[in-house]
């Protein structure tokens, strides 16, 4: 990827991930009210959506440092070199 373009592609990268939070939050509710609720009890649906997504979570990070490929990025990829920019 081109040094001219890398803090584009990074900047739209982040607002697609932080678009998750607020979907997140609007669905968190409903869940907790009409699936989670109704058939565990009000407290205990609630921390087991919580225990669920957590979990969901925490092995979503775990397979990325499982993954050679991802865990050994940086070795992988060739560092970007200041020639490889376009002169403004």
């Amino acid at each position: 990827m081109p040094l001219a373009v890398q803090g584009k592609v990074f900047a739209a990268r982040r607002m697609i991930a932080w678009c998750a939070n607020p979907l997140a939050l609007l669905l968190a509710g409903p869940l907790a009210d009409r699936v989670f609720g109704p058939r565990y009890g009000q407290g205990e649906g609630v921390a087991l959506m919580l225990l669920l997504f957590g979990s969901l979570g925490a092995l979503w990070g775990l397979s990325g440092y499982l993954l050679p490929r991802v865990r050994e990025a940086e070795r992988l990829l060739p560092d970007a070199k200041e020639d490889q920019a376009p002169a403004p």
